[in-house]
């Protein structure tokens, strides 16, 4: 019997093992540690995606944590009941953010996103902790500006228009008879572009460091995907490094320029004049790519 009992686990017991967190996980991490810190876990919490409890130590079973299967189900919440909306979960069981937030009585607290960019069913991934609540004209404003990151501020730490500022690798900066303005242009070849190395010692980031990545896109080869590249680099050792395939938008035209931006969360990353920041493109799959008003930007607020 005692052999037996010693294979077995005990569900959401602690354990002291050192667990390689997913992007998404990163962002449930995120939203429990935010609702630790700020003493929320006594309240009840519906929640969409029970993996949360693991972060949080608590059992999804317990009586004040409630599974949401269904849309409906959320008129069961009462005032200052917490909703932990994950977008992947939420969207299996048909709940529309949009819907939840805007035409229920919920206050938006914070949204999370993922360590680097991830889309679940054609969308960026996110998670949000909502509270329930009587709202207001005042309360709806703070939800949107917490959904358009009103509420954030960012130094600008890379900014090429390609006209009045350009990288050092000028070669493949060009124009063209329909776009009169200048672009960069990724060849087909396998390597590194755009690289900066970036400095954050004086600037006082906010931590975790978040990174917020800009661009406009010609994707010549419609088939192809830019990946990106963040290095964490210290005393010659690396800290961090992800590299990640960008996706274009779902609605995008391959025939036309479209926005894109993300934003990479380097967690556990001490700021020392010795840290340095490493970002660019990756060609690994050898498309062809028009670049235009890139920039990079860290949030200090």
């Amino acid at each position: 019997i005692l052999g037996f009992a010693s294979i077995i686990h005990i569900p959401f017991a602690i354990q002291n093992y050192p667990v390689s967190l997913s992007s998404t996980d990163w962002a449930l991490s995120d939203a429990a540690e935010y609702i630790k810190v700020n003493g929320l876990d006594t309240k009840k919490i519906y929640y969409t995606d029970p993996s949360i409890f693991y972060f949080l130590n608590k059992n999804p079973k317990c009586n004040s944590c409630i599974e949401v299967k269904n849309a409906e189900q959320l008129k069961l919440m009462q005032n200052s009941d917490l909703l932990l909306f994950d977008a992947t979960f939420a969207t299996l069981k048909g709940i529309n953010f949009n819907s939840v937030l805007y035409s229920s009585g919920f206050k938006l607290i914070q949204v999370f996103s993922p360590e680097t960019p991830v889309q679940t069913f054609g969308k960026p991934y996110f998670v949000a902790l909502l509270e329930r609540s009587d709202i207001d004209s005042l309360t709806m404003l703070e939800n949107q500006k917490i959904i358009s990151g009103a509420n954030k501020s960012y130094t600008t730490l890379v900014k090429y228009d390609f006209d009045s500022s350009t990288p050092t690798d000028t070669i493949t900066v060009s124009t063209s008879k329909i776009n009169r303005t200048a672009y960069f242009r990724i060849p087909k070849r396998n390597r590194n572009y755009l690289v900066s190395e970036i400095k954050l010692d004086t600037i006082n980031p906010l931590q975790p460091i978040t990174l917020k990545v800009s661009y406009r896109q010609f994707r010549k080869t419609s088939d192809e995907n830019l990946r990106y590249f963040v290095e964490a680099v210290s005393n010659g050792s690396t800290l961090y490094k992800r590299v990640f395939e960008v996706g274009t938008p779902a609605q995008a035209n391959p025939d036309e320029w479209h926005d894109i931006s993300f934003t990479l969360i380097l967690h556990n990353i001490e700021v020392t004049p010795e840290l340095t920041i490493r970002t660019g493109f990756w060609n690994k799959r050898k498309g062809e790519f028009l670049i235009d008003d890139y920039r990079v930007e860290v949030r200090v607020k």
